[in-house]
């Protein structure tokens, strides 16, 4: 996603392209470690996974998802099928 550091306002923070992948520290949700939900283990029944409380399942920290790009944060590109980022 190398849009999304050339925006002036990442610039101005000193973001490179590390801050926008959720596989490493800066700007993944450290609560989840970049996965988007929690992993709840359940005792002899299948574990079961719950949206992160902190960032909602956007897998990014508060201060990554203010960036924009076409007024779109990094999670909501993500989202995006490939035809409407085009």
């Amino acid at each position: 996603m190398n849009c999304l550091p050339a925006v002036p306002e990442s610039r101005s923070r000193g973001y490179t392209p590390g801050r926008f992948s959720f596989n490493v520290r800066g700007g993944r949700c450290e609560a989840c470690q970049g996965d988007g939900v929690i992993k709840v283990e359940m005792h002899f029944l299948p574990d079961i996974y719950v949206p992160c409380d902190q960032c909602k399942g956007k897998r990014y920290n508060r201060e990554t998802l203010e960036i924009k790009y076409k007024g779109k944060t990094i999670h909501e590109v993500l989202d995006m099928n490939h035809r409407r980022s085009a």
